[in-house]
């Protein structure tokens, strides 16, 4: 139990390992707080930091983002092998880094700051991704690998995922689906962890 928030195993797990977070008592919530996103997240990171493998933070909020409850919660993740789409950045950021000696993730926060695609007063570096997967997606590159590095970060994340949402919710969406993706040590010197929304 972290603030409003209480994290448990889920009973029909889809990894190796998979919790849920259920954020608050109240079964619908037209606007989160800062302190019910930190509890939160800081649930998923308790029980989800000593799993090993590869870790994700998932949130469908409503059933038209395809939420299997409308109770707004989250999934942790750990297995042992990436999902799909980290394990491919996983897995070229490592060559990238071989053939020019540069991490791709800094790179291409360094390419979005210069674009007009980054998004202005965040604390951290969110950009409207170029090739979108979903609709209006926007991505977050953290300054960071691992879920273990995740607590330094969290209020700052908590705080501009309350700005992006507000966002959202001005251009009439309220549904959303949002992951973040961390990788393992042996990552750190060619993957950043990111979040896509």
């Amino acid at each position: 139990i972290c603030g409003e928030s209480t994290t448990f195993p889920n009973l029909y797990p889809f990894a190796v390992f998979h919790v849920v977070t259920v954020i608050t008592a109240s079964h619908t919530v037209k606007e989160f707080t800062q302190g019910q996103i930190v509890d939160a997240l800081a649930g998923q990171v308790a029980a989800l930091r000593d799993q090993g493998g590869y870790i994700s933070i998932n949130w469908n909020y409503l059933p038209s983002a395809g939420a299997s409850l409308p109770h707004p919660h989250l999934q942790g993740l750990s297995d042992q092998q990436p999902d799909t789409l980290p394990g491919c950045y996983i897995e070229t950021g490592r060559i990238y880094r071989t053939n020019h000696g540069r991490r791709y993730p800094d790179v291409l926060k360094d390419y979005e700051e210069q674009n007009g695609r980054s998004l202005t007063g965040t604390h951290l570096f969110w950009y409207a991704h170029p090739v979108p997967i979903g609709e209006r997606e926007i991505r977050c590159i953290l300054p960071l690998t691992t879920i273990q590095d995740f607590p330094s970060v969290i209020e700052s994340f908590a705080s501009d995922l309350i700005r992006i949402l507000n966002f959202y919710r001005d251009l009439g969406t309220s549904a959303f689906n949002m992951a973040i993706f961390f990788g393992r040590d042996e990552d750190k010197d060619h993957f950043s962890a990111f979040c896509s929304i």
